[in-house]
């Protein structure tokens, strides 16, 4: 931008109403919601001017202004119908675990025919009010998990592995912790998140699933000015964000007996 710099960021719109301290209105609202039912993904994109180079961006990102909305399609493929009905016919019970809206997760779900309208969708919120013996019920019931964080993805799987043996899909590192934890990891080959994809697969360095879960919100939110704890339960800062970056495939297979049903999430 002439004579200064311009700030851009994007993402879900209920968190960019956060950053700029405003509403988009219940018009607004409304387009999404129904760009939601479609199988459209969201984002707000909102920016702020700057008369100086900013050396962490963290810091900036307060009093920003809402400059627009945009809704993306990402078509589901051809063979994801059949393969959900194979899946099925096999005894594998197959769920769905999303950071998206409900709407997106619904229609996306009803587009592979996973689930049918009306069908009980539960979102991360709901799942942290639940207590152990109702996660368990929840579980068991419901196909469909929306707007859930990468703890509560480990939460929904170490709650199924109480009774099944779980296999996980992912194409993140969101979904790092997840797949440290499943009894099967699979990543998905042209995953764009994974800092290096060559090195992927190899056997994380042996650090509890649970230290990574707790550890992650630390990592995500992390600025140039954040200071991690020196350690945690006797794990560098440092091995705990090698391991997630490395820890998505070949992980925890059980060599247990396995048990009557197997759920891929």
């Amino acid at each position: 931008v002439k004579g200064g710099y311009e700030l851009i960021v994007k993402g879900a719109p209920e968190t960019v109403e956060v950053v700029c301290g405003q509403r988009m209105g219940r018009k607004l609202e409304k387009w999404m919601e129904g760009q939601g039912r479609m199988g459209r993904r969201v984002w707000a994109v909102a920016s702020k001017q700057l008369k100086v180079k900013p050396t962490d961006l963290g810091s900036e990102e307060k009093g920003m202004k809402i400059v627009g909305v945009v809704a993306f399609e990402d078509p589901i493929k051809r063979s994801s119908l059949k393969a959900v009905r194979e899946a099925q016919e096999l005894g594998v019970r197959v769920m769905v675990l999303t950071g998206d809206k409900k709407e997106v997760a619904q229609a996306v779900a009803m587009g592979v025919g996973l689930i049918e309208m009306g069908e009980r969708v539960v979102s991360g919120d709901e799942w942290e009010a639940l207590g152990d013996k109702a996660r368990m019920g929840v579980v068991k019931e419901v196909k469909v998990f929306c707007r859930v964080n990468p703890q509560q993805k480990y939460e929904i799987i170490r709650t199924l592995q109480d009774e099944y043996q779980v296999g996980y899909l992912g194409d993140g590192i969101n979904d790092a912790p997840a797949l440290k934890l499943s009894n099967v990891a699979l990543a998905v080959k042209e995953a764009h998140d994974f800092v290096d994809k060559e090195n992927a697969a190899r056997k994380a360095k042996g650090i509890p699933p649970k230290v990574i879960a707790d550890w992650w919100p630390l990592v995500r939110q992390r600025s140039p000015k954040t200071a991690y704890p020196p350690s945690y339960r006797g794990y560098t800062p440092e091995e705990v964000e090698d391991t997630i970056k490395h820890s998505v495939s070949d992980l925890y297979r059980d060599a247990n007996k396995p048990r009557p049903e197997v759920n891929v999430v």
